[in-house]
């Protein structure tokens, strides 16, 4: 991917990228200032507060991920994006009416875990109705990718400049205004095709869209009208959960797969108390605003920008398991940095470094699993290992408040580093061994770090 492919990106395509980039900018400000910055300096900065709020988000996410794509498949993605943003527009309105209370805190997180995990759904999920050909979906997946980074360093700073200059629920007002403007940009964009025969609009209905667009040529025009809806049985919808359990059946047999999953594991697992815990070091240790947090948080979305900008540079022959592993100690020793001292120039070199160490694991991941997976499956394996990862996150937000009272919230979280600098060190053999046994098997080349094969 280069910025150059966005030439070659049609009008349609161009509006899609826009629209996400806009929406993903308003909740990235609300999520760590409305949300994840709220929860400890708007109720006292209690652990277990803390922990309720954000195991709420991490549940009601898993549900929105059922959810989006569910509903994507049923009624397309444009149709899923309207009617999620309004109801994401009146989780913001809600906002308003928590001040306060932690009940409805609680359940405007819920919704707004749910609403907003469906429409990030239902973005990733579009390129398909626009683009049938490798390079078209490789392009249209890489812009909305590479949009998501950038709203990661320009939401936490617009967050935090709302929270400088009104209150913090001004980060709402922001996202429903970043909503409906993303939205309104969404409904130009058209679905050209129907991947499971059964869309919207019959042939005609494609071919006005097409004109719509424009910036289309004619071989697009009899692309999307040459397109015949598949047999009854196509039609079908697959079973989410029955789908979840194949792709579980499918990582037990095969050893990289599994490998790629203990990898996972570990680089999230370890840093799973930061989700209890690290707006709780903000307040108590580093004793700072709230608006630091998006601050902060904006300067590991320009880490991730870096990680990816360095992913692309390094050879094809060196992605392999024994890198994904290197990253999980870099990541407990940019932990440590970033939480084991008081100095915010620390703060900010080590949430710099975790930055680059996730834009550089989770696009590695993707690539990994697409070329040790069956292409017609690989979708379900990585959508089953980012479950369990997500699952599991559960267990040190539970444990986060317990640990934090016996020992402190800065000692925990400097743990959770150590702990995870170790688990990378103990897998680093693990990783040699398996390239070494793979050989020249993979097909790196084949894949794209960020399209979706």
């Amino acid at each position: 991917m280069n910025i150059k492919s966005l030439a070659s990106a049609n009008l349609n395509e161009r509006w899609l990228v826009l629209a996400n980039l806009v929406r993903e900018v308003g909740m990235q400000a609300a999520y760590w200032v409305g949300i994840f910055g709220y929860a400890a300096y708007g109720f006292g900065g209690n652990p277990t507060i803390i922990a309720a709020v954000m195991l709420t988000f991490n549940a009601s996410s898993m549900v929105g991920s059922v959810v989006g794509g569910m509903v994507v498949d049923r009624i397309g993605p444009r149709k899923t994006v309207l009617y999620s943003s309004l109801i994401t527009i009146a989780v913001c309105v809600l906002a308003f009416t928590m001040e306060g209370s932690l009940a409805a805190f609680i359940v405007m997180v819920a919704i707004f875990g749910i609403t907003t995990t469906v429409l990030h759904t239902a973005y990733m999920s579009f390129a398909p109705y626009l683009e049938r050909t490798k390079v078209g979906l490789r392009r249209v997946n890489s812009f909305l990718t590479v949009g998501t980074f950038i709203a990661a360093i320009v939401g936490p700073a617009m967050g935090a400049v709302a929270t400088d200059s009104f209150s913090v629920y001004s980060v709402f007002i922001l996202m429903a205004v970043a909503t409906a403007i993303g939205t309104g940009i969404t409904m130009v964009v058209r679905e050209i095709y129907s991947p499971n025969g059964n869309g919207d609009s019959d042939k005609a209905d494609q071919a006005v869209a097409i004109v719509a667009t424009g910036d289309i040529d004619e071989t697009t025009v009899k692309a999307a009208e040459s397109v015949q809806p598949t047999n009854s049985s196509a039609k079908e919808k697959s079973n989410p959960f029955a789908e979840a359990l194949e792709g579980w059946y499918i990582i037990k047999q095969s050893r990289n797969l599994r490998f790629y999953l203990i990898a996972s594991i570990a680089i999230v697992f370890g840093f799973g108390a930061f989700d209890a815990l690290e707006p709780l070091y903000f307040k108590q240790v580093l004793e700072v605003e709230l608006s630091w947090i998006g601050w902060i948080n904006a300067v590991g979305g320009i880490g991730l920008i870096v990680g990816v900008a360095l992913l692309v540079l390094i050879p094809a022959r060196k992605i392999n398991a024994r890198l994904l592993v290197l990253l999980i100690p870099i990541c407990g020793f940019a932990t440590i940095l970033y939480v084991g001292t008081t100095n915010l120039y620390f703060v900010v070199a080590g949430q710099l470094a975790l930055g680059a160490v996730f834009g550089i694991f989770d696009p590695l991941l993707r690539t990994l699993i697409q070329a040790d997976s069956p292409l017609e499956v690989s979708g379900r394996v990585l959508g089953t290992i980012n479950t369990i990862m997500v699952g599991l996150l559960l267990i040190p937000l539970v444990a986060a408040p317990g640990l934090s009272n016996l020992f402190g919230v800065q000692e925990v979280l400097v743990s959770a580093g150590i702990l995870t600098l170790v688990l990378g060190l103990l897998l680093f053999p693990m990783g040699k061994k398996l390239d070494a046994d793979s050989g020249d098997s993979r097909n790196i080349e084949g894949v794209d770090i960020f399209g979706e094969d």
